[in-house]
């Protein structure tokens, strides 16, 4: 195999199935690493140039880590030039924008005169930014002059007037700097995330996303909790950093989907029970893992859950290390999901476990599996027998592996990914994660394309094995759009057999 012949994979596809695969390989904090994608795809030929530049979505999305860029540039003045190439390519497009400064370096260089803030003001403007994340380790007042609508530094009367989402966490002292008043009009804001902030009932009436941040004291909590009560339209609520807020028995008659942070303290999550949520039908359970998630506290949680099993259909749990027997524990009371999403490392007992559709979740239509397990074929054979009858569709990260069945000394695996003829009457796959893993193999192929010319040369495993798995995916991208009649698609089902390290 030659590089003509790896190239010529990814060469026949359509403009429109490349801006695809450019669209999975992006990385929403790597915007400002020139290295990485989306810089190292425009740097590859003309034809990637091209497509890459005309897609405004790999550009809108700004990750400015203040700490970062010192360690990285050695000189801060290359700024203007990147955030400018920025500004070109996304043209009128709405940009979502993420300013980190907690190092006692970064914030020595937020003081001076021209700071990165200020740059990046000056040349993205405000008026086009369509969400903003401040994360500062002080009071960030100084930096918030230019979106101040009553300061002198004011470039525009109401500089956010395109902002739809705001999310802030700064030390306790934000409440004095940052008020609604001060930062001008919001009228497209419907997503706020805050600790303890000034609000105006108008703007409470606005808010259909609420994320609440720790505030650090009784009083904030009640202040929060006041806060939840004068939000009408509040259809998401995300607790996932602290449920200390609920000091007071809460009912959200509109709320349907709910965030969920699993605390530390055992003690914490009994307050759960002072919270009702009479249409709730997506619950996201974050932090669970064996070392918070102890004996005493499952209970509170199960009950929780028990209390609104009649009306929840999907769970999503973020988890580290669980015990397969605590995620069965918990499935035990949501007997009603329709969709189930795992977001971490589980066993072949949890598979094995929804192998019993008579004696948990008979009415499940779509488990996901958002990470990178090693399962046996015969968890999976197991799985599917038992869901024969129903219409599972299994999706995301599931690797299957085929144990002993080396396909050469090198310790290269046989991997079958999707659903094959015997899933194809249960189960399908898409392409979702697999996409996620060519982000990986192309950007190995584009930093370290020299050592691709050849597989069969003494190689580095891990580049060879990524980048058959790039080839590999090209192939069924291409076999996928031929059945599409026309309509290309990096959805669609599909069987693949392929080798991997």
């Amino acid at each position: 195999m030659n590089p003509s012949n790896n190239a010529s994979y990814f060469e026949r596809l359509p403009d429109e199935m490349v801006e695809e695969i450019f669209k999975y390989c992006h990385e929403e904090t790597s915007i400002m690493d020139l290295s990485i994608t989306p810089w190292a795809i425009t740097r590859v030929s003309r034809r990637f140039r091209r497509i890459a530049c005309g897609i405004p979505d790999l550009w809108s999305t700004i990750h400015l880590d203040v700490d970062w860029c010192l360690n990285h540039y050695h000189n801060v003045d290359i700024l203007p030039a990147i955030l400018s190439e920025i500004s070109a390519r996304t043209e009128r497009h709405l940009l979502d924008i993420t300013y980190l400064c907690k190092d006692s370096r970064g914030l020595a260089v937020e003081s001076k005169k021209h700071n990165v803030w200020d740059t990046l003001t000056d040349i993205l403007s405000p008026s086009s930014w369509r969400s903003l994340t401040i994360s500062c380790g002080v009071n960030a007042s100084p930096l918030l002059g230019k979106l101040d609508s009553q300061s002198p530094f004011a470039q525009e009367a109401n500089p956010l007037v395109q902002l739809r989402s705001l999310f802030v966490s700064i030390p306790d002292t934000l409440h004095t700097a940052l008020t609604v008043h001060k930062l001008g009009a919001m009228p497209r804001v419907t997503s706020l995330s805050v600790g303890t902030l000034i609000l105006s009932r108008n703007l409470c009436k606005q808010i259909n996303h609420l994320s609440i941040l720790p505030s650090g004291d009784s009083e904030g909590d009640l202040s929060v909790w006041l806060l939840m009560t004068l939000t009408p339209n509040l259809t998401v609520l995300d607790l996932s950093a602290s449920v200390s807020y609920l000091v007071l028995p809460l009912t959200l008659h509109h709320v349907s989907t709910l965030h969920l942070g699993i605390p530390s303290d055992p003690e914490v999550i009994e307050s759960l029970h002072r919270l009702s949520l009479p249409h709730l039908q997506t619950l996201l359970l974050r932090n669970l893992n064996y070392a918070t998630a102890t004996r005493s506290s499952i209970p509170y949680l199960c009950q929780f859950l028990y209390n609104h099993s009649s009306t929840l259909r999907s769970l999503s749990v973020f988890c580290s290390q669980p015990q397969d027997y605590m995620l069965l524990t918990i499935l035990e009371c949501v007997p009603h999901l329709v969709r189930l999403c795992i977001h971490g490392m589980v066993g072949d007992e949890f598979l094995v476990g929804l192998s019993k559709p008579n004696e948990l979740l008979s009415e499940l239509q779509l488990l996901n599996i958002q990470s990178l397990p090693i399962y046996s074929t015969e968890s999976l054979d197991k799985l599917i027998a038992a869901r024969r009858e129903s219409s599972l569709t299994i999706s995301g990260a599931l690797v299957f592996l085929s144990r002993g069945k080396r396909t050469n000394s090198k310790g290269y695996y046989a991997i079958e990914v999707g659903p094959g003829r015997l899933g194809q009457e249960v189960t399908k796959l898409t392409l979702d994660m697999v996409l996620a893993e060519l982000l990986v193999a192309l950007e190995v192929a584009l930093k370290r394309r020299d050592e691709l010319d050849e597989f069969t040369t003494d190689r580095s495993p891990s580049i060879k094995g990524r980048s058959m798995f790039c080839q590999a995916v090209f192939i069924a991208i291409e076999q996928s759009a031929t059945t599409a009649q026309g309509n290309p698609t990096p959805n669609l089902p599909f069987y693949l057999r392929l080798v991997l390290v």
